[in-house]
Parts: structure tokens; C-alpha cells; sequence
């Protein structure tokens, strides 16, 4: 019995731990600066047959930092959009879920979400 109860414990907390591990991030585009993904596609000299799409670009770019990315969506709420640069948003966000938490990730401009 003592066996049987170490045993459950040990499947609580590695439960717990790998769930802990799993980070959500939403990235907010600002009016007139590229995604860090977008400049990092623009300058890698990557040419594809077929034009990415922006998740497989940056399930790329992240993979190249050694991110693994579980999610991303990309969110479209209806609301109106200023186009001032440098100030307003692009009107879209994304979420991202990824292994662990990354330091490349906020230093990107991603911020964490709970």
C-alpha cells in the first residue's frame, strides 16, 4: 500500500511539472515595424516555392532560437485601427503557447499571459 501511494505521488507532481512548463504569450504588431519574424524572413535569404504562411514562419524563426511552439493563434477582434506608427496597434494579436519560458520571446516584445 505504501508502495501504491509513493507511486501516485510521484505521477502527481510529474503531472505538475510538466504542466508548469508550458508558457502562454500574446504579441501585439504595432502600426509600421515588421514582426520579429517578418525581418528575420526578409534578411535569412530563405526562398520557399510556395509563400509561408506567418505560423509556419514563426514556428520557424522560434525553432532557429531553440523555442519549441506548441500553439499560436492569431486573433482578429472587431475593432477600429489607427495607423499611427511607432504608436497604434495593427488590429490583430497573437498567442503563442510554447516549452518553457523564453527569454527570446519577451525580448521580442511578447508578453506573458494568464
Amino acid at each position: 500500500m505504501k508502495l501504491y501511494v509513493i507511486f501516485l505521488l510521484s505521477l502527481f507532481i510529474a503531472s505538475c511539472s510538466i504542466q508548469d512548463t508550458e508558457k502562454t504569450y500574446q504579441y501585439i504588431g504595432v502600426q509600421c515595424v515588421d514582426e520579429p519574424w517578418v525581418s528575420w524572413y526578409k534578411t535569412s535569404g530563405i526562398n520557399f516555392i510556395q509563400e509561408p504562411q506567418e505560423k509556419e514562419l514563426i514556428v520557424m524563426y522560434y525553432s532557429e532560437q531553440e523555442v519549441e511552439v506548441i500553439l499560436i493563434e492569431k486573433v482578429i477582434p472587431d475593432t477600429s485601427v489607427c495607423e499611427a506608427c511607432n504608436v497604434c496597434s495593427k488590429g490583430y494579436f497573437y498567442f503563442i503557447e510554447v516549452e518553457g519560458s523564453s527569454e527570446i520571446l519577451e525580448e521580442d516584445g511578447w508578453k506573458l499571459y494568464e
